[in-house]
């Protein structure tokens, strides 16, 4: 049986942001308080539930469009930082920690363009900071 109940559509859709984000629970429990105070989807209200899944849907869990993604000069750019910084470039511990803490995300897969922005900006700052060019 099909439930065509609205509330109960958005807890799925969160489930699968869950699941699509890469969150295990403890993760998403996380994440669900630190967006709405609460730890479970099923005492969240109907606002709340929406906010949650556009705060999925912003960071990549429902198929973001490319046009959305990061472009290549983006990831050029951030290769580039991280290297300035002695780190290996784009696939280091380093710079997707950084990446992670800077953009709000759980992982380098879900930057936007606008995400790498601050990601990029962030470096930035950082390397002028400690006088690296």
């Amino acid at each position: 049986m099909h439930n065509s109940d609205p509330r109960s559509r958005l807890i799925a859709k969160v489930k699968i942001g869950q699941k699509a984000m890469g969150l295990d629970d403890d993760a998403y429990r996380d994440t669900l308080e630190r967006l709405t105070g609460k730890r479970s989807a099923v005492k969240l209200s109907f606002d709340q539930l929406k906010g949650v899944a556009q705060y999925m849907q912003d960071n990549g869990a429902f198929g973001a469009e490319r046009a959305d993604r990061p472009t290549k000069s983006q990831f050029a750019k951030m290769a580039a930082l991280a290297k300035a910084r002695g780190w290996d470039g784009l696939d280091c511990p380093e710079l997707k920690s950084f990446a992670v803490r800077t953009a709000k995300i759980s992982d380098m897969r879900f930057l936007t363009r606008r995400l790498a922005s601050t990601v990029i900006t962030g470096l930035e700052q950082w390397n002028r900071q400690g006088g690296i060019q």
